[in-house]
């Protein structure tokens, strides 16, 4: 069986430890780009650029120059919900439409039933 006091004392550990290389990274990034050297190891800043298309800006790019083969139909899900809610729609014609996902979360919290 798993021991959750320990469980929980690793969790707190890691979030301190989490916390304190966030900090000492923002400050490694608040210096710039390049190479910074410690006694045992260097720690590299590099600059990543990520690229994504605007969707409404190549919408327009599209219609203005007739390519309207790369446009595809979407539904917009925010009426689709406000329609069901307000009875505009049958919500039972979307029943084969809808997917449901499940996560799980450890979270801890004291246990007041226990001494410490």
């Amino acid at each position: 069986m798993i021991n959750i006091d320990e469980v929980y004392e690793l969790n707190k550990k890691i979030n301190t430890l989490k916390k304190q290389l966030d900090e000492a990274k923002k400050e490694l990034k608040a210096n710039g780009v390049g190479d910074y050297a410690g006694d045992k190891y260097i720690a590299c800043v590099k600059d990543r650029v990520r690229e994504s298309f605007n969707t409404d800006k190549c919408v327009d790019i599209i219609k203005k120059n007739k390519l309207n083969w790369l446009l595809k139909e979407t539904v917009d899900e925010e009426k689709l919900e406000n329609d069901i809610y307000n009875g505009t729609v049958d919500a039972s014609l979307f029943q084969d439409a809808i997917e449901t996902t499940h996560t799980f979360a450890v979270t801890f919290k004291k246990n007041k039933n226990k001494n410490k």
